[in-house]
């Protein structure tokens, strides 16, 4: 069995400014007994000097005390100050790594895409390369088939494909005689328009019978009684080049030049 603990006693301080300010009222007290009429009792001579002794020990242990405890309160509020003013450092220099950490995680995202977006860009350099190099090829197959078409007037001649700038192969359903390209529709006629990537196939470019001469042109046939006739306004914007001779005096188009090449 436990013995209970005797209850704490608080522990009474002094109160030390109010000692000293009595001991300096007391000092204040007996050195006024100087102006008192002269005595010679020695025995309150000697108590009077010990109260003045007692007097200036008590001012002393005053001063001393408000020394001590102002160097204290300064020790403690200059501990405190510097506790609160580290944690406050603490806390800016996490803020500013962390501030840090999230700039060079952006740095290293925009890097990331950077290289990405030169790549793609590559990639996409390589691809009009090929593209421009594929459509070109066209271009001379095309120039070549114009040339093999020239001259053909006669219904049952086979006529020579062209190729498709979309597609990079012959065109499909490309009339295979000149009697089949007579009879071309409409619809016909402005989808190879379309496989060759003429602007004449756009609906706001010529009228179907300037749309069929258009086309009747880039194939290279010769349609007898139905001349092109040149629109200036719709050949600029096609960019259509076309050498002097291959033009006869009345407008009628006889052939096509090896030169001359249609901006697809």
């Amino acid at each position: 069995m436990s013995l209970a603990s005797p209850p704490a006693v608080p522990v009474v301080v002094p109160d030390f400014h109010a000692l000293g300010d009595h001991a300096h009222a007391l000092a204040s007290g007996i050195q006024q007994f100087a102006s008192l009429p002269a005595f010679n009792d020695p025995d309150i001579t000697r108590k009077l000097n010990t109260l003045d002794t007692v007097a200036r020990d008590i001012d002393n242990i005053k001063r001393d005390l408000t020394e001590s405890l102002t160097a204290s309160l300064t020790a403690s509020l200059t501990a405190s100050l510097t506790q609160a003013l580290t944690q406050v450092i603490r806390e800016e220099v996490k803020t500013v790594r962390e501030e840090v950490k999230t700039v060079r995680e952006e740095v290293k995202t925009v890097r990331e895409e950077v290289k990405t977006e030169v790549k793609t860009v590559r990639e996409d350099i390589k691809t009009l390369e090929r593209r421009l190099n594929t459509n070109i090829a066209v271009r001379e197959m095309n120039n070549f088939a114009r040339r093999q078409n020239r001259g053909i007037s006669q219904p049952g001649l086979k006529l020579t494909p062209l190729f498709s700038v979309l597609t990079n192969a012959p065109i499909v359903n490309f009339p295979g005689s000149l009697a089949k390209f007579k009879k071309l529709p409409k619809a016909e006629v402005i989808r190879i328009l379309q496989e060759l990537d003429d602007p004449f196939h756009k609906p706001n470019y010529g009228t179907p019978l300037e749309k069929r001469k258009r086309l009747t042109m880039l194939t290279g046939v010769t349609l007898l009684g139905e001349p092109l006739v040149f629109i200036p306004a719709l050949a600029a914007n096609a960019a259509i080049e076309v050498e002097d001779d291959s033009v006869d005096g009345d407008g009628s188009v006889n052939s096509v030049s090896d030169a001359d090449e249609v901006d697809e």
